[in-house]
């Protein structure tokens, strides 16, 4: 696997390779669901109010998407957009869905 160094991991270091070796790019799946109604602990309220919150978590939106190690998030880059391949396969691996009864899940 390569090796990033630098202030911001900009420069990538390739270990030499034997002919029969390859080269691994880690890639991981990185999913999480959000809430509308998700909320700071703490905020700014007159001193004789009482925080207004609901109690039910609101509306969720599920975010999944492919990170890969040397190029961020997983997508086509501008020459295989603009090739013919475009037409077959997405440009981006990120999926938003709001996983709930009648919405687009």
């Amino acid at each position: 696997m390569p090796i990033f160094e630098g202030d911001k991991m900009e420069i990538q270091i390739n270990h030499e390779l034997q002919p029969d070796e390859k080269i691994h790019i880690l890639i991981t799946h990185n999913k999480t669901t959000f809430h509308s109604n998700d909320r700071r602990n703490s905020g700014w309220v007159p001193n004789y109010e009482q925080p207004l919150r609901k109690k039910e978590q609101g509306r969720a939106i599920h975010i999944s998407d492919f990170i890969c190690e040397t190029i961020s998030r997983l997508q086509l880059n501008e020459e295989q957009k603009l090739s013919e391949i475009r037409n077959r396969i997405p440009h981006k691996t990120r999926i938003m869905i709001n996983p709930k009864k009648n919405y687009d899940s």
